[in-house]
Parts: structure tokens; sequence; C-alpha cells
């Protein structure tokens, strides 16, 4: 992804991530919940592994907790120490071929500008026959909070400013996987609703997880206090019967592996010994024309 086209500002992504290790617990409630549906995922395959890598997880991850024998950590930092497991830029993954039996990510892939590249350098480091578990915000997260700022941008200014990153459908999740070379691809969604007593809290806690704006394109200036007060308001209006905001973030749990000699193959059309009628112990009926 040149610099010319890249739609995320990876100096400013680092930057919020530091700033967000400032907060301690108060940005981990969400990144705790989705490590322990990767953790529980994990132990869905029945494999030792010796020597995985984990990108990102906010220390959530380790190697104890996923039944592997060392980890290697890399996530965006603003000084690149390969030695020890930081990253300067996820274009580049400091990570040797066919080292790895396992490659985790834990909210890391959803601002990446080209995530087809970063999954084919996953694919790569990856023995055959590894196995590649994410986890990334996908489409429906925040929605309300992108609407509400396009309207008051709107009755303010007459225009809009992007706000709130755009995020990977979970129906284009497989292809993905694909493309990047995994077999046996498989995506499936979880929806988090999170009840906010004001909007302000909600505001603090994307601050805490480093999930402010990241936008190369975002505007530079100050937002109006006029912009910012409807736009609160407008998320206020949203309170339910128990007076709370609801906040959906939508979570894709991707998992794929690495092509290896030893897994099944699909068998060819036609080859099947068995015929399904048999099987389900019914009537045949040719097909009219």
């Amino acid at each position: 992804m040149t610099e010319a086209h890249a739609l995320f500002d990876e100096a400013a992504i680092r930057a919020k991530q530091d700033r967000s290790k400032r907060y301690g617990e108060d940005g981990l409630f969400l990144h705790q919940q989705v490590a322990g549906g990767l953790i529980d995922r994990r132990f869905d395959i029945a494999r030792t592994l010796e020597d995985i890598a984990v990108y990102g997880g906010r220390g959530l991850l380790s190697a104890q907790r996923l039944g592997a024998g060392s980890a290697f950590t890399v996530e965006r930092c603003e000084t690149q120490l390969v030695g020890q497991g930081c990253l300067a830029s996820p274009d580049l993954l400091p990570l040797q071929e066919l080292r790895f039996d396992a490659f985790f990510s834990l909210l890391s892939l959803h601002n990446v500008d080209d995530i087809p590249g970063a999954l084919i350098q996953i694919n790569r480091c990856l023995k055959p026959d590894g196995v590649f578990m994410g986890a990334l915000f996908s489409s429906g997260t925040l929605d309300a909070v992108r609407t509400a700022f396009l309207e008051a941008d709107a009755q303010t200014t007459g225009g809009a400013n992007p706000r709130v990153i755009p995020l990977m459908d979970v129906r284009d999740a497989g292809g993905l996987l694909q493309r990047a070379g995994f077999v046996m691809p498989v995506a499936d969604t979880e929806v988090i609703e999170v009840r906010y007593g004001d909007p302000l809290s909600l505001l603090h806690d994307l601050r805490a997880m480093g999930e402010t704006n990241p936008l190369k394109a975002r505007s530079r200036t100050f937002m109006r206090r006029e912009t910012l007060g409807i736009a609160l308001a407008k998320l206020d209006a949203l309170r339910g019967e128990d007076g709370k905001i609801p906040i959906r973030f939508s979570i894709t749990y991707l998992t794929g592996w690495a092509p290896g000699p030893d897994q099944p193959k699909p068998l060819a059309p036609g080859s099947a010994k068995t015929r399904l009628a048999d099987a389900l112990g019914t009537q045949e009926t040719a097909l009219k024309r």
C-alpha cells in the first residue's frame, strides 16, 4: 500500500495506542472479553502448540493462556525493536517464514491498510498446517456514533468529516482468508452491546482503547463545540428503558490453516459410493424438465 493511497495514519495509530496504556485496566474490558473468545476457540483445537506469534493482545494472550511453549509478541509502537517483538508497521511483519505453529491476533487488524497483504505474511510465517486465529472489529461497530457525528457535521458545517473507520463485513472475511492462501477458512461474528450512562463515558473508553479516529482524511482542526454538543445530544437520545445508551461492537473471529500435506481434501465430484437417498431412507425422484 503506497503512502498516497493509505487510508490510515500509521503514526497516529501508534501514538494513540501508546497513550492508551496510561489508562491501564480502563481500556481493556473489550480486549479481555474477546481474548476469552479467542482462547475458547484455540482449545477447540486438540493440538500441542510449541511456537506461536501474537499480534497485539495487550498482554492478554500469553503462551500459558494459549497452551503454548513460547510466544513471540509483535505490536505497533514508536520504536522498532524486533528482538523484543516490537513492530513499527504491520505492512512488514518481522517474522521468519515457516517458523510458527500458530499466529493469534487480538483486535489489531481492523485498522491495517492492506489486510490481504498482512494475512499473506501471517500465512508465510506459519509451518505447514499451522493455524491463524484472529479477532477484529467489523461492520456494525459504533454505527450509532458514526450516524450521530455525520448528522451533527451536516447541521453545523454542511459537510461531513470521517470520524469512524470503515470496517470489514463478515461476509468478506472467508474470501480474504482464501486470497491469502489459507485453507478451511471459518468466520463468525459476536455482537457485544455496552450500555453507557452518558456519551462522555463512551468517548473515554475509546481513548482508553486507543480507538479514536486514525484516518488520514480526518480533520486536523478542533471539532466545533456546537458539533460535539449536537452529536452528544443525539447519542443521549438513544437511551433505553434502563436509562442507558446502547453501543454495539461487532467482533468477527477468523480461523484459517496454512496448507499442509496431511490435511483432509475434498472428494472429487461424482466419487461418492453411497446414495444420499439411501442415507436418508427416502425415495429418489428424477427431476422433471
